[in-house]
């Protein structure tokens, strides 16, 4: 799907006239390929995670693209990625999709120098006149792209195919210099986390591990992980259930059903689900795991993890939050028991996602 070139690139100008005093009009500079990139790319999937930080999922012409804004590798980047130079047009798109202003903390009249440049004029089928800027030419050691947030724009040349994915690549990217994390993680849990990103299971929900690693408390770091298990339980819980019935009624309305849709379609008619103590510890027991902290707690491991979910997410009257760990040391120590168990779980039960 094509866009309309002409009402994208006076968005951008638009986000520029708002902040200057001038009576000049303007566009923007681009050759063919800039124009073809302008009127082609698509943004596919969008990740905003702060307020100066995005990442999103692009398409041009069969090929797909990474773009992270605000985002530096403090080293080589991962080898899926090639670096692709931002022409005018993939940036135009890339502003206005984005919705991406200038930076508060712009010089506005280096700004004035720059648009006061005597840049080339084009016509209009109107007969207006147009100052037609260059954002890679520098005037005074500035260019229009650097009152913009910064923009790196990547080929995806392996492994990923699919923009689903953009929340595992984007954790990938995070995890590389550990930027964007708020909680105090241990060496060994950012360690974890990366690992989590890079060499996890296709099937993890890669957007709550991403919520949990840039999470603002432990408690949201934990939901987000319990949210995975969460996942699992009733599939596991029901599959017995399931083969039996395939087996039995294999002509009849299970055939071509996954666990999944079986547990959509049951859950749906009957309102009814295995209770969540119940069928943690079932998904529990599938695996065999060295607990740093979930199993020391005087409680099962499924125990606990259950019912710190629920001291969590509800408040009762005169409610003790007992459960939840008193020192970072002891978060740290529970959290890296989460991705743990949702490494495991999903590398031990990738079947039932299938």
């Amino acid at each position: 799907m094509s866009r309309n070139i002409i009402i994208s690139i006076k968005r951008v100008v638009e986000k520029i006239s708002n902040v200057i005093d001038t009576k000049e009009t303007y566009t923007i500079h681009g050759d063919s390929t800039c124009m073809d990139w302008l009127k082609f790319l698509n943004i596919d999937n969008i990740i905003r995670l702060f307020p100066n930080f995005y990442s999103a999922w692009l398409t041009y012409r069969n090929f797909h693209y990474l773009v992270l804004i605000n985002h530096e590798f403090s080293s080589q980047f991962p080898s899926f990625l090639q670096e692709e130079t931002l022409n005018s047009g993939a940036w135009i798109v890339i502003i206005d999709e984005l919705d991406l202003s200038i930076k508060k903390d712009a010089d506005i009249s280096i700004l004035e120098e720059i648009l006061d440049n005597e840049w080339e004029t084009k016509k209009t089928r109107n007969g207006e006149e147009l100052k037609s800027v260059n954002i890679e030419e520098e005037i005074n050691g500035y260019t229009l792209k650097d009152f913009f947030p910064r923009i790196a724009l990547y080929k995806i040349i392996d492994r990923f195919t699919q923009k689903e994915e953009l929340n595992q690549m984007t954790g990938i990217a995070l995890t590389e210099n550990n930027s964007y994390c708020l909680l105090p993680y241990s060496v060994e849990l950012l360690q974890e986390f990366k690992s989590t990103f890079e060499n996890g299971n296709k099937y993890i929900p890669f957007e709550n591990i991403l919520a949990s690693y840039v999470a603002s408390d432990f408690k949201f770091a934990y939901l987000d992980l319990y949210r995975c298990i969460e996942g699992l339980q009733p599939l596991y819980f029901l599959k017995d259930f399931y083969d039996k019935l395939g087996f039995k009624y294999d002509k009849l309305t299970l055939t071509g059903k996954s666990v999944q849709d079986f547990y959509s379609d049951f859950y749906e008619t009957t309102k009814l689900e295995p209770k969540l103590e119940d069928s943690l510890k079932k998904l529990l027991d599938s695996i065999n795991i060295n607990y740093q902290y979930a199993d020391k707690q005087n409680y099962s491991p499924s125990k606990y993890l259950c019912n710190l979910r629920n001291q969590i997410v509800h408040l009762r009257p005169k409610q003790t939050n007992n459960l939840i760990p008193k020192s970072i040391d002891n978060w740290n120590l529970l959290i890296f028991d989460m991705l743990t168990i949702v490494q495991e779980l999903y590398q031990a039960n990738q079947d039932l996602l299938t």
